[in-house]
């Protein structure tokens, strides 16, 4: 069990449950950190322990500088993880996040480690596709910004906030990096299910790429499509994770879920 008397960086637990028989891993898409996923238990069965992965370069690592390579960035999380993979995991991510997470799972096998029980991917085209979102090589900060817009990612008052982009525009551009210079090489499919999750109004990921994930599993696949645009997990969380339930418990996963703490949110 990880020592939770000593604060870790790389991972959060909003809600630490040192009993639980599965931990979901949740990476952040570009510009994103744990805090997104601070809620999470409350939507999730309790045998779940939510453990957010912090990257360098946002919230309360702005200052470290953020990776710009996805490779890397694995490469450090397989070191700074291995204490918590004690139990049974998954690995969920959105966006950028989708990218770390297949990466991830793809160099553990690799190396013989510990497999993820199930992978999540979620507002990310399969990865034989070049790239999903706009290229942000040669644009400016103001273009940058307009793409954030676009994206519905960042609340308004931050993005007209100059004092604020002036900190969060090199965090934004090295997390689109990451996804602009990713390049495929995966060896062979992975074993584990994947579920894929799409936005129906999402504008850079249609539900062709959604679908294209089945071709990086052996195992079982689901492909669904939520309302909303490319943060749909924000705008319809409840029945996304109601998705994820469904599907950890198709494959004989924690699927307990206490009455009191789901607000309602009905399957998709």
């Amino acid at each position: 069990m990880p020592p939770r008397n000593t604060p870790d960086p790389w991972v959060i637990y909003p809600r630490p449950n040192p009993r639980a028989r599965l931990r979901l891993f949740c990476f952040p898409f570009a510009g994103g950190g744990a805090s997104t996923y601070r809620s999470w238990p409350a939507h999730l069965p309790a045998d779940i322990d939510v453990a957010a992965v912090q990257l360098p370069g946002r919230e309360d690592r702005l200052r470290e500088p953020a990776f710009h390579d996805a490779r890397a960035v694995c490469s450090k999380l397989i070191d700074v993880l291995a204490p918590h993979f004690d139990r049974p995991f998954a690995l969920f991510g959105h966006s950028m996040g989708a990218l770390l997470a297949f990466e991830l799972a793809q160099m553990l096998c690799a190396a013989g480690g510990p497999a993820p029980a199930h992978l999540f991917v979620s507002a990310h085209c399969g990865p034989r596709k070049a790239h999903c979102l706009p290229s942000v090589v040669g644009l400016s900060d103001r273009e940058l910004v307009a793409l954030l817009q676009t994206l519905s990612g960042t609340r308004d008052e931050v993005l007209q906030d100059a004092d604020v982009m002036t900190l969060l525009l090199p965090l934004f551009r090295a997390d689109l990096t990451i996804c602009e210079t990713y390049r495929y090489g995966a060896p062979e499919p992975l074993r584990c299910p994947i579920s894929a999750f799409g936005g129906t109004f999402d504008d850079y990921v249609r539900r062709a790429d959604v679908v294209a994930w089945r071709a990086e599993t052996r195992g079982g696949f689901q492909a669904r499509m939520f309302p909303g645009g490319h943060f749909f997990l924000n705008e319809a969380k409840p029945r996304l994770l109601q998705a994820v339930t469904d599907d950890l418990a198709a494959y004989g996963h924690p699927t307990h879920i206490p009455l009191s703490t789901h607000d309602g949110g009905s399957p998709s």
